[in-house]
């Protein structure tokens, strides 16, 4: 689908717009072509073209949203509308308007500080001492542990309490949130109102698929959603501790008086809880059962984190950065388990980046960028953080360019502290 510029450039007939110079260290992206803005379907066919695409290397959308700009400083890779959820739902994640995301992002930024993170480290201690307290409890129960349900409480009760004070209580009550409930059942249907974008006609039908018996319960996590904004918005500067909402809307700052307003806020606070949520989740999850699986590994970073800790009280966050092998390990489930493996796709405006023509409306997204053929690692679909170097080095490798994680301005906002101590 892209090619060498002048191969490219007579084929379709155009004349590229932009001319990207090749970066230091680029990665590679995988595009295709379809009617409108639409990121390829990830099947067999497509990754065939992977496979034949000239090992084409272009930036990634990290690059393609912050230096490949035009004119007055706009952005000229801008979001599809893979993600939009509708009229001021936009907040951080799903916003595809650019001056208006870099509004956004601008104020929540230093919310992602160093001494920002270090205010809420406390908070992130109390809550995953006390998952650690409930494994030890549930340890001898015959039925086992519920792993999935046990960490997306976690993550779930740590997230919305980071977001916006608000206290779930599920590790307490054993019991999914209605906020978790919705989450979870209507996971599947946005998958389809996304696969439906690409066929207008077909588009009446997708209601069809809807999940009919938590139709109600979408409703009322609506109201839900606003009742929590307005009563953290009277709580400014009367919260028990800091949290993310004090930089979407400052204690010194005016109230929302309009609809809109509030609307936006809720999205951008709701966002910043679902993105602590969904990825963190999956991480605790995967990061677990991929060490489970492999007895080497886990005896490995076992033999590190004791010979690191004589007791649970002297782990934290400066120190559990100095290990290694925990480093690659959770490098590692990042790679096998992206959350969000589309990238946050972008549209080419007809630009030759690398020396490659990327046609006009192509949409671009690097989920194989770690699953090639020619990964580095040399393994696709297997735990393997030995592919690091050597612990005896203690160097950790600059092979980041294979994780799969959206890591650009536009990523889903938590993904920017993946590196921060809140990850281990």
């Amino acid at each position: 689908m892209i090619g060498p510029v002048s191969d490219r450039r007579q084929a379709v007939g155009q004349t590229p717009e932009l001319q990207i110079p090749s970066p230091c260290r680029s990665t590679s992206i995988i595009v295709a072509k379809f009617p409108g803005s639409h990121p390829a379907d990830k099947t067999g066919l497509e990754e065939q073209m992977a496979s034949q695409s000239d090992e084409a290397a272009a930036f990634t959308p990290y690059f393609l949203a912050t230096v490949a700009l035009g004119a007055k400083n706009r952005e000229i890779f801008v979001k599809t509308n893979f993600q939009n959820r509708g009229k001021d739902l936009g907040g951080i994640i799903w916003e595809e308007n650019p001056s208006r995301h870099r509004e956004v992002a601008r104020k929540l930024s230093p919310a992602f500080s160093t001494r920002s993170i270090r205010t809420m480290e406390p908070l992130v201690h109390q809550y995953i001492d006390y998952f650690v307290a409930k494994m030890k409890e549930l340890s001898t129960s015959p039925a086992g542990v519920e792993l999935v349900k046990w960490t997306n409480w976690l993550a779930m009760d740590l997230s919305a309490d980071l977001a916006w004070n608000e206290k779930m209580y599920q590790m307490r009550d054993m019991k999914d949130s209605v906020h978790l409930d919705v989450l979870l059942s209507f996971n599947s249907f946005a998958t389809v109102l996304q696969v439906f974008k690409r066929f207008p006609l077909l588009r009446p039908f997708q209601y069809l698929f809807a999940p009919m018996g938590k139709v109600r319960l979408f409703a009322a996590i609506e109201k839900t959603i606003r009742k929590s904004v307005v009563w953290r918005i009277e709580q400014k500067g009367n919260t028990a501790h800091v949290d993310f909402f004090d930089y979407i809307l400052p204690a010194n700052s005016p109230s929302p008086t309009e609809y809109r307003e509030v609307t936006h806020i809720g999205s951008l606070a709701f966002q910043l809880m679902f993105a602590g949520w969904g990825p963190m989740g999956d991480l605790y999850y995967g990061a677990l059962v991929l060490l489970i699986q492999d007895p080497e590994c886990y005896k490995i970073l076992t033999e590190e984190v004791r010979g690191k800790f004589k007791q649970y009280e002297d782990i934290t966050p400066g120190a559990l950065a100095t290990l290694p092998y925990l480093h690659a390990c959770l490098e590692e489930a990042l790679r096998m388990l992206p959350s969000n493996n589309t990238g946050l796709p972008r549209v080419s405006p007809g630009a030759v980046v690398d020396g490659r023509y990327v046609p006009k409306g192509v949409s671009i997204f690097y989920y194989f960028k770690g699953h090639e053929e020619d990964n580095p690692t040399g393994y696709r679909f297997m735990f393997k953080p030995a592919f690091l170097p050597s612990l005896e080095t203690h160097a950790i490798s600059t092979i980041h360019s294979t994780i799969d994680r959206s890591d650009g301005s536009r990523a889903i906002i938590l993904f920017m502290t993946l590196h921060s101590p809140l990850i281990t």
